[in-house]
């Protein structure tokens, strides 16, 4: 089995080394994709704020994916996620929306109207069905694709990031697509003298100062004199001491500008293991409190 194995890790190696951007900026946030997710465990969260006029509401949430045995199949196939969208109130945040994936179904719960939708994104039953060939993959591909169709307004930044990191391991590799269309994506030094004054680079929206560091920026949108939207990589070095450079991302940083409208967001991937896991995450709401929820849409 080990040269079928070495064999399987090689044409995982070939297929990743086909997809990589050519272009040095995209190349180096494509590394850091590949070399910032977790095997088994991830965690991504974004913290931020929304000014419509002059309210400003913060923004938060949280999402765990996993990739873990189905113990139908044996194989490490099956893919989990809970994503957690906060609400600020006067007595501190509270939860808005809750989107499981239990390794078999997604549950959307809106905890305003409290109501829930459920599809299906893996297989069911007590065994799988004939036709289902999943031995060597996983079922997160399909699981951040029904994520990414279920999440609401601002936090669909933080599924895409997931979705184009693609933590599933054996073979699935990171897909990073441009976030700003049209823009080029700079570095450091590229950014023109409107926006960088030394070794600060300011954000023309937010204002937000990135200074030089070490760290390898790729900025997308400072090549506009009145940009509608930023996107600004933060990647730092994971092994400094190493001849070559083992990227991985520190945070991915969003701002848009309409009339009457800005947007500021941050997200970051943490150590998921830094607190621990709450027995229910990853299991949809039981009991009296998940009876209270009025179903509105059951999908396959």
């Amino acid at each position: 089995m080990r040269p079928l194995c070495l064999f399987a890790a090689l044409c995982a190696a070939a297929v990743a080394a086909a997809q990589a951007p050519t272009e040095s900026h995209e190349r180096a946030i494509w590394d850091a994709y590949q070399n910032s997710r977790q095997a088994d465990l991830f965690k991504l969260e974004m913290t931020g704020a929304d000014e419509y006029g002059k309210v400003t509401s913060p923004v938060h949430a949280v999402l765990y994916l996993r990739r873990s045995i189905d113990p139908r199949t044996g194989f490490a196939s099956r893919a989990q996620a809970d994503l957690t969208v906060f609400r600020s109130t006067k007595e501190g945040e509270v939860v808005s929306m809750r989107l499981v994936g239990d390794g078999v179904n997604l549950f959307r719960y809106d905890l305003d109207r409290r109501e829930v939708s459920t599809t299906t994104y893996g297989f069911y039953g007590d065994r799988a069905p004939d036709n289902y060939v999943n031995t060597t993959r996983s079922d997160m591909p399909k699981l951040l694709a029904q994520l990414r169709a279920a999440t609401p307004g601002l936090t669909t930044y933080l599924v895409r990031l997931a979705a184009e990191m693609n933590p599933a391991g054996d073979g699935l590799v990171a897909k990073f697509t441009n976030w700003d269309p049209g823009a080029y994506g700079l570095s450091f030094n590229e950014v023109p003298p409107m926006w960088r004054t030394g070794v600060i680079v300011t954000d023309p929206i937010t204002r937000h100062e990135f200074t030089e560091d070490g760290d390898r920026y790729v900025f997308f949108g400072y090549d506009r004199e009145v940009p509608e939207r930023t996107v600004a990589f933060d990647l730092y070095d994971a092994d400094p001491d190493d001849t070559r450079e083992l990227w991985e991302i520190r945070s991915v940083n969003v701002a848009s500008l309409s009339p009457g409208r800005r947007v500021a967001l941050s997200i970051a991937p943490k150590n998921p293991l830094e607190e621990p896991l709450a027995q229910e995450t990853f299991q949809p709401y039981a009991g009296q409190f998940g009876a209270s929820f009025r179903l509105i849409n059951r999908g396959r």
